[in-house]
């Protein structure tokens, strides 16, 4: 029987993209040809909410699913459906009450989602204090590209373990940009979630730079400017011939 792989992801306080981040990894491991989930761990009641807001969520058994990302409201639920090669726990925020520490630390990976504003970022120093969280990794939120490397200085020995998220309105709609974030993120987890996908994820990964460079390729001024130059000729042998 295959081990599943899990990742506990907690916020240093609430609204800083714990749950779109946990979301975005679900979709991320599922792009790679893994099986996932995601479970809610935090009683902040965000699965009741989703199934009031959108009437195309399907519901087998205790599993909500959602733009095929499989959702449970507890860890009680999962068990008994099919075995996952991972699941994501979202485990809220580490400054509420019920913030089950001693079980986030339990997981094989643990993430720490924060933001950098003032009253933020001195929660983000507090916690990078102390012991219990050192293996952890940091995602930081909302963080403006020319402010990034400065950050990696501030985090001085965890600069390796620490990521940026890009804006995401729509936890559902996975951001590709960040793949490369996720692969450094977890790291040989994402092989020993099952080894025989190492051929399958090699090649998807070599696919998917293939595809997100010739986006860029495509989006580029210079791509563009000769699209309409070619655009423009068209339209001038076009209305020519019509004389």
């Amino acid at each position: 029987m295959k081990k599943t792989i899990t990742i506990a992801i907690c916020g240093v306080q609430p609204r800083v993209g714990t749950t779109t981040q946990a979301l975005q990894i679900v979709s991320y491991l599922q792009l790679m040809g893994y099986e996932a989930a995601y479970v809610e761990l935090a009683d902040q009641g965000y699965l009741n909410q989703l199934r009031k807001l959108y009437s195309d969520i399907t519901v087998e058994k205790k599993c909500i699913r959602y733009e095929r990302i499989s959702m449970y409201r507890s860890i009680i639920d999962v068990n008994g459906e099919e075995p996952y090669d991972f699941l994501v726990k979202d485990y809220g925020s580490m400054d509420q009450e019920n913030f089950n520490q001693v079980s986030y630390l339990e997981q094989d990976l643990q993430i720490i989602c924060a933001g950098v504003k003032p009253n933020e970022i001195f929660k983000v120093t507090d916690i990078l204090r102390r012991e219990e969280y050192y293996p952890a990794k940091i995602i930081f939120s909302f963080v403006p590209s020319d402010q990034k490397a400065d950050f990696k200085k501030f985090m001085e020995n965890r600069a390796k373990d620490t990521f940026f998220a890009n804006f995401t309105p729509d936890p559902f709609s996975l951001d590709v940009t960040m793949n490369k974030t996720y692969r450094s993120l977890m790291g040989s987890f994402l092989i020993s979630g099952n080894p025989s996908k190492k051929k399958k994820f090699y090649w998807k990964e070599k696919l998917l730079a293939v595809k997100n460079r010739t986006k860029i390729i495509w989006n580029s001024a210079i791509c563009k400017g000769i699209g309409l130059v070619v655009y423009t000729v068209l339209v001038y042998f076009i209305v020519n011939s019509l004389k």
